[in-house]
């Protein structure tokens, strides 16, 4: 008789980049058997890299799609839902209800925001992660309890930030991110306390240093805070779509 929780837990990550696809590589051989895979961007030979579930022969195939097959490879029980599509305002909600945990590793930070406002809309955890050049990063939110991404970057310093197709991004960097990523993920489904609730865990490869600083929950803030959580899908519809 199977009784690992993890075989009845739903996660969905968003963005099978270089962060997604080793997440959702270790999610799966660690036993999680419903993730919802998001991405609608089609595999580029400059991913291979460091996007480990992809090869040469699924060039010009959906994200998405790819991995799909590639997870239930590892585990037949798997059951993955491939979305080739952006997630945006009219459909996030759709997206991302009905989970236990919410994974975000794009390269957007339109996608950031959208991810962590509906998450703590809808009362769903979320582990959200970013790499560039030769540093990571991983936050985990809590709704009601720890700080929101919101709390911590209030607003976006510009409207258009680097991304890893322009600056690039190590490979290395990515897989010790998504291993961080998951080690959250995988707490939060076996209802452990998560390490990086009111933390945010950054890692400088060039210095090979780690380090954590602590964030607080504010008041004020747009998303969890006092203000109507409508009022600031408002202001990010305003300033990203």
């Amino acid at each position: 008789m199977n009784t690992d929780p993890l075989q009845k837990k739903r996660v969905v990550i968003v963005g099978l980049g270089g962060l997604g696809s080793p997440l959702a590589w270790a999610l799966v051989k660690a036993g999680v058997e419903h993730i919802t895979a998001i991405d609608p961007d089609h595999v580029e030979l400059s991913n291979l890299h460091r996007q480990i579930l992809f090869k040469k022969g699924d060039i010009g195939r959906g994200k998405a799609v790819v991995i799909a097959t590639r997870l239930k490879k590892l585990n037949k029980n798997c059951q993955i839902n491939p979305i080739v599509e952006h997630i945006n305002e009219k459909n996030a909600n759709m997206l991302l209800a009905g989970h236990d945990v919410i994974c975000e590793g794009t390269d957007s930070i339109a996608a950031k925001y959208l991810a962590n406002d509906v998450g703590v809309e809808l009362g769903i955890p979320l582990v959200i992660a970013g790499a560039l050049g030769f540093g990571g990063q991983v936050f985990t939110v809590v709704p009601k309890l720890s700080a929101c991404y919101r709390c911590v970057f209030e607003s976006p310093l510009h409207d258009h930030p680097a991304t890893c197709a322009q600056n690039g991004v190590l490979g290395s960097v990515v897989g010790f991110t998504a291993g961080y990523q998951a080690k959250e993920t995988l707490a939060i489904l076996r209802g452990k306390p998560a390490e990086l609730a009111g933390k945010v865990w950054m890692y400088d490869a060039l210095r090979d240093r780690e380090r954590r600083v602590d964030v607080v929950r504010r008041r004020d803030c747009e998303t969890c805070g006092d203000a109507p959580i409508e009022a600031m899908r408002g202001v990010a519809k305003k300033v990203f779509w």
